[in-house]
């Protein structure tokens, strides 16, 4: 059954005219995905958050990467089938 995170990930995924969405919890040093249903064999697993990903998102900003693949070339991990991301926290409060 489909829950909320995924609704919302679908709902995102339309409004945005994307090909895929997940959801990642942040806790200051590492994302674990929390509802990814393109791969839902993700779910809990975790990685690193690095430079300037884990900065801005730390702010509060939403983040907007037109080219992933940049970002190797700073030494960032970027998975080969991601070309651009946007990135907006969603706040508990």
């Amino acid at each position: 059954p489909k829950g909320f995170l995924d609704g919302l990930i679908e709902r995102a995924v339309r409004l945005c005219d994307a090909d895929a969405g997940v959801v990642w919890r942040f806790d200051g040093d590492a994302m674990t995905f929390v509802a990814n249903p393109t791969h839902p064999e993700s779910v809990g697993r975790s990685r690193p958050f690095q430079g300037e990903v884990k900065a801005m998102l730390a702010g509060g900003d939403a983040l907007r990467v037109e080219d992933m693949h940049a970002l190797r070339n700073r030494g960032q991990e970027v998975p080969d089938d991601v070309r651009s991301m946007l990135l907006v926290g969603l706040r508990v409060d």
